[in-house]
């Protein structure tokens, strides 16, 4: 037992003895439990008359005949007084000195010595009943406490998934009766290794499973999961405990550290192939230009030198093109970022990453100025984000617009980017990754994600202008 507690609930004590038929046993004509003080005084804690007795003979006999250093021996023992018959059982003594015992009462005859005996075995058992079940109360009070104000979810699930157990997180994750299954985006590697723990016997963990919320805008988080063996008295094991913990935000930095790195080694690999295009690119222009410049050039060859001219101006805008992924590495000012550039680099890269795909892109910006509270390095990461979770309902052909504005009233930055698609939509790919509303977030802002029809979604962020 954690704390020393050998109380018991004297109401419910003599509840329990009738229950039992303790009286019929004793033959009493009066029980009750009784508390002498380390004084000397004795009290009525509770008590059961049967046969119309007067308290105050309890109470002499108990002050004339019980002594302090009889109970403190917690041995029973038979009276005689005033023609009546008394036994008396110690219970227990508490931490400030009152004994607690047990009184019957007859008024005709002594209690046989069988009775006694078999009484004795009963209040022994009774006691450590109690003793046990104290201990269980506080083990259940330790549990619930320790399963409420734990951040990770955990549930005990039997072999038909059905939940047996779980705290409020928990039930959250996954689910309150039946486990949610659908809730995860690979449910198979949890179901398999549930399966496996319940055949092997041993502890599995899955480093990182996806779930994925419900509501108005379902958010993708990432839990470290350990499932352990929940055996029987007997050792047969027919429920595990899961264990998740969300280590989304844990890997928030590390992710966008990540796509940072990623797409600086885009750079870092085609920056010298670039500046060699680009140069050889310069150097096929100029020529072309200074043999269109004669006057004598037939009319065949000007074509030609216009066709020439016209491609090599197609180079170097795909040149420029990729001169976004280099501003997407770049550390911003942390306070102010131009959205309108962000937007446009993002939309350039986003195409780019289309590959075959039909997908029509359109960006719309009603102000010059777009500035907005924000470190724009973060915004390329939340924006590249969430239009690549759009690029990806897109199978064959699609679109996607973009329009931001000032709300010069709310003093934010409106941005609303929609998306037409032809691709499947469960309603897994409508999660967005939580990398992006926890960016958005960061600096204040809000996000909102919704179906506009079966095959459109719009995304609406606002964010803090400058």
């Amino acid at each position: 037992m954690l704390i020393k507690d050998d109380s018991c609930i004297a109401e419910q004590t003599i509840l329990r003895y009738q229950s039992n038929n303790i009286p019929n046993l004793m033959g009493s004509d009066w029980y009750g439990i009784l508390l002498r003080s380390p004084e000397g005084e004795t009290t009525i804690d509770t008590y059961f008359d049967v046969s119309s007795v007067d308290n105050s003979l309890i109470l002499d006999f108990a002050n004339q005949c019980v002594t302090y250093n009889f109970l403190q021996n917690g041995v029973g023992d038979t009276f005689c007084y005033q023609d009546s018959h008394f036994f008396v059982y110690p219970i227990r003594k508490t931490n400030r000195g009152y004994i607690v015992f047990f009184l019957f009462f007859r008024k005709d005859s002594a209690f046989p010595a069988h009775d006694i005996a078999w009484y004795t075995t009963y209040a022994k058992t009774a006691y450590q009943r109690v003793l046990l079940e104290n201990e269980l109360v506080q083990v259940q009070n330790y549990n619930n406490i320790l399963l409420e104000n734990s951040e990770c979810a955990i549930v005990v699930v039997d072999k038909k998934y059905c939940v047996l157990s779980s705290n409020p997180t928990g039930a959250t994750l996954f689910g309150s009766e039946k486990l949610n299954i659908e809730a995860f985006l690979e449910p198979s590697a949890l179901l398999n290794a549930i399966q496996d723990v319940l055949v092997g016997g041993k502890k599995r963990c899955l480093l990182q499973i996806c779930h994925v919320s419900e509501g108005k805008f379902p958010k993708r988080s990432l839990f470290s999961t350990s499932i352990s063996p929940l055996p029987t008295s007997k050792g047969v094991i027919s429920a595990v405990i899961i264990q998740a913990t969300d280590i989304t935000n844990i890997n928030m930095d590390n992710r966008i550290a990540d796509r940072r790195h990623y797409y600086k080694d885009t750079v870092n690999i085609f920056r010298s192939f670039l500046n060699n295009v680009r140069s050889s690119i310069m150097n096929i222009k100029g020529c072309a230009e200074l043999l269109g410049s004669g006057n004598d050039q037939p009319a065949e060859n000007g074509k030609l030198i216009e066709y020439i001219l016209g491609e090599t101006d197609q180079v170097e805008k795909a040149c420029t093109d990729f001169d976004a992924f280099q501003a997407v590495t770049q550390d911003g000012e942390y306070e102010k970022s131009d959205l309108n550039k962000v937007l446009r680099n993002c939309m350039t890269i986003i195409h780019r990453k289309s590959g075959i795909r039909q997908v029509e892109m359109h960006l719309h910006t009603r102000n010059d100025s777009l500035s907005v509270t924000a470190n724009s390095g973060d915004l390329y990461m939340a924006f590249l984000t969430l239009m690549e979770d759009m690029l990806n309902l897109i199978q064959c052909s699609g679109a996607i617009d973009i329009s931001a504005e000032v709300d010069s009233q709310q003093g934010i930055v409106k941005t609303e980017i929609r998306c037409k698609y032809d691709g499947e939509d469960p309603r897994l790919q409508n999660a967005i990754d939580v990398l992006v509303p926890d960016i958005i977030e960061k600096y204040e802002g809000e996000i909102r994600v919704g179906k506009v029809t079966d095959k459109s979604i719009l995304c609406t962020i606002c964010i803090p202008a400058c």
